[in-house]
């Protein structure tokens, strides 16, 4: 059993594995991997570190214990648990570099970097100092990633029909540009990375060849969950948007007996199920359901890589936590939101 982290890198990394091997690949967000190993994420620049060198005892432990349990699920509780006792006891990331890196990842790498340190009211090389603490890359080579994991999907979900269009939609100067960012995350051309993308879009096949070993071509890889989506994100809340409160509670309490509670802004809603609110909003009416997840950065991180749309800069709810209103590929309104702090 061999157990290793690999960080997030500016360039590609081959694969190659016997046809019959099993294993379990967690993928971090650069803060998340931050508080779990507890290290300056630059010390991990360009290198491979066993797992046993960052987590000490512990790693060989798990390892055990994974190779041992009785079925994935069981595996995917182990890990869960494993990862959310450590993060509790570590440090957390710093709120400069935390917001930082949403405004990048809800840009998908678009935002200039000036501009960002701006919006911070720091230097260009204040910034690059903290994210190579705990981001690792500078603001600038983490910016280039987001783009093109951002380019790479969409070309991917597009079969490769719309070249130029969708290098200028990730910000890109001009298809040339898309090229060389290719050969250097992915060693390939875009056309060669669509044609020959894995299923489940963690990389590409170099080879078509039938021999006894499989290769794989990863290229920067950013948030994902070991489960295959972003997370075990739950339903938590729905908001009703009318342009009456005092209409909207009236037919609502009639049709479905909801009880109110008045808010500076519209109601909050006794559905005897999951909670609900109304607000006032002079659009056509609209039902918006939230969803509680444990990583929000993850989240809207893979909102934007779906082709969905983020609201820039987020709000603060209510209740405290931090909130972002989001779109669907398809423009269907939804939002994300922090657990529960208790």
């Amino acid at each position: 059993m061999k157990s290793f982290v690999a960080p997030l890198l500016d360039t590609y990394a081959v694969t190659e594995m016997p046809t019959e091997a099993h294993g379990l690949q967690v993928d971090l967000s650069p803060l998340g991997a931050y508080m779990l190993f507890g290290v300056a994420m630059h010390e991990l620049s360009d290198v491979v570190v066993p797992l046993a060198g960052l987590l000490g005892s512990a790693a060989g432990l798990l390892a055990e214990q994974l190779f041992e349990a009785a079925d994935w699920e069981t595996r995917f509780d182990l890990l869960e648990a494993f990862i959310s006792a450590r993060v509790e006891q570590t440090r957390q990331p710093s709120p400069d570099v935390a917001w930082a890196w949403r405004r990048l990842s809800e840009t998908s790498g678009r935002l200039p970097i000036g501009r960002l340190a701006e919006e911070l009211g720091c230097s260009r090389r204040h910034l690059a100092a903290r994210f190579r603490e705990q981001i690792g890359p500078t603001p600038k080579t983490a910016a280039k990633i987001l783009r093109f994991r951002r380019a790479a999907v969409l070309l991917t979900a597009d079969g490769g029909e719309r070249f130029a269009e969708i290098a200028q939609d990730c910000g890109y100067y001009d298809q040339a540009h898309l090229n060389r960012d290719f050969r250097d995350f992915a060693g390939t051309t875009p056309g060669a990375y669509v044609e020959r993308s894995q299923p489940d879009g963690s990389g590409y096949s170099p080879t078509r060849s039938n021999s006894s070993k499989t290769f794989a071509v990863h290229g920067p890889r950013l948030e994902r969950s070991h489960r295959g989506g972003i997370m075990s994100g739950q339903p938590s809340h729905i908001e009703i948007g009318v342009p009456d409160i005092g209409h909207a509670r009236a037919f609502y309490g009639e049709l479905l007996g909801w009880k109110f509670e008045e808010t500076g802004n519209g109601a909050r809603v006794e559905t005897g199920g999951l909670p609900a609110g109304l607000h006032r909003y002079d659009g056509p009416s609209s039902v918006q359901v939230f969803y509680a997840v444990p990583d929000l950065d993850a989240a809207v991180s893979r909102v934007i890589e779906l082709g969905g749309e983020v609201d820039e800069g987020g709000e603060e709810g209510e209740s405290g936590r931090w909130l972002y209103s989001c779109r669907d590929d398809q423009g269907v309104p939804f939002g994300l939101h922090e657990p529960p702090t208790s």
